[in-house]
């Protein structure tokens, strides 16, 4: 018959593990790395955020050589720019950032385009420029001469939102209509 007293030791005594404890630090160790990639992904957007915060609005206006050609081949297609030719100044309206609805200004003239509507007009047909401004932006308005020989010229309104260069592009047309008015455009 069993010994009760050696029964009741062997209750009392937990089995030995065969290999070291070490489950709680590999999960202490996978929260970590969880926690260090975390981190990181939170520091690689800040960054982007940063670096990215000095980049061109893509309905800003711009400089013809830094627009993208697809972009310019809706004007060229109206025949409102060469094939070749590259704007002094760009700035697209249409909300899909196509150039279906954009403003230019040329060597020689502002020219207009708007879903088909093609319009130019001449630095020298040019009577006066004048921005509306209002909360929703400024419309830059570019009239013709009351005299102009040309009947069909029509006023070209070019809408920009707030902080897109409205007040840019006015400045540039009116020196271009300085430059006319004193000979040497």
């Amino acid at each position: 018959m069993p010994d009760p007293s050696r029964q009741i030791a062997d209750a009392d005594t937990k089995p030995s593990k065969k290999g070291p404890g070490c489950g709680l630090a590999i999960y202490a160790l996978l929260l970590l790395v969880i926690c260090a990639v975390g981190v990181l992904g939170v520091l690689l957007s800040t960054w982007n955020l940063i670096g990215s915060s000095n980049q061109v609005n893509p309905l800003e206006l711009q400089s013809g050589s830094d627009v993208a050609a697809r972009r310019l081949t809706p004007m060229r297609d109206a025949g409102l720019i060469g094939a070749d030719e590259l704007p002094l100044a760009w700035h697209d309206e249409s909300p899909d950032m196509s150039g279906t609805v954009s403003c230019a200004l040329t060597m020689d003239a502002v020219v207009r385009l708007d879903k088909g509507d093609a319009r130019r007009l001449a630095y020298d047909e040019m009577g006066s420029v004048e921005t509306l401004s209002g909360a929703g932006g400024q419309v830059v308005l570019v009239h013709p001469k009351k005299d102009a020989t040309d009947q069909a010229a029509t006023e070209i309104a070019c809408r920009f939102n707030p902080h897109e260069g409205g007040n840019r592009f006015l400045r540039q047309v009116q020196v271009e209509l300085l430059k006319r008015e004193q000979g040497g455009g």
